[in-house]
């Protein structure tokens, strides 16, 4: 993109982001612990899937195609048959953005339990305790990918790429459009060994971001070393 933009690629360097660095460190700590995280009323065995909302609506109104309320919708009317399917349980979790409100989300005559969560735990914490992430355009995304967690771009009825998430720009994962296709997908995340392997090597296009402090901290140093004209 930037090339794209006219910049000189003889004085661009990949660097990769300290900020997702340190949180796939995050990450990775957490799942280090004793027992790993354990979430209040987290069945023993059940597949976790979190899905992290975003205030479409409020952004962007209709003019994407879709909106949070959509996605959900369409997330919780696949997962009963899911649960069939796999033959167990399946834990939902849904991470609330800042500006969301639960009543704004919360679909009529929903069957199914619903875990809100604001801030009761951490980003990390969701992350390294779910089996699959299902999104749109957030940062966390991207914080998913590099964990090393299966990861689902859903965005029914798609008009615009105006929100599209990084991934998805890169090809480290799919953008998906349509329900049958969520459905697929996450049926076969499950239910495939092969094909998640596949789709987690995929995923690691988005993960060149280890060492990336020590890269910003070299760059400067040979910056200060040799001067501008050289870089």
């Amino acid at each position: 993109e930037m090339l794209m933009e006219g910049l000189p690629g003889n004085r661009l360097r990949i660097t990769g982001q300290p900020a997702l660095e340190a949180f796939s460190k995050q990450v990775s700590e957490v799942k280090g612990k004793s027992g790993g995280v354990s979430l209040r009323g987290h069945k023993e065995g059940a597949a976790v899937i979190t899905f992290f909302s975003q205030p479409i609506f409020d952004y962007f109104g209709d003019a994407l195609g879709y909106t949070e309320k959509m996605v959900l919708e369409d997330i919780l009317s696949v997962l009963p048959v899911l649960e069939e399917k796999w033959n167990g349980k399946i834990e939902f979790i849904c991470k609330l953005h800042p500006k969301d409100r639960k009543e704004d989300l919360l679909p009529e005559n929903c069957g199914l339990a619903l875990n809100f969560v604001s801030n009761e735990y951490s980003n990390a914490e969701l992350i390294a305790c779910s089996d699959m992430v299902i999104g749109m355009g957030s940062i966390m995304m991207v914080h998913s990918v590099i964990a090393g967690v299966p990861t689902i771009c859903y965005e029914p009825n798609k008009k615009s790429d105006v929100n599209t998430c990084f991934p998805v720009k890169v090809n480290a994962i799919p953008c998906i459009t349509e329900k049958k296709e969520l459905f697929n997908i996450l049926n076969r995340l499950r239910s495939d060994i092969a094909f998640s392997r596949e789709y987690l090597a995929q995923q690691k296009l988005c993960s060149s971001h280890e060492g990336a402090a020590e890269k910003v901290v070299g760059l400067i140093h040979d910056v200060l070393n040799t001067g501008h004209r050289d870089l």
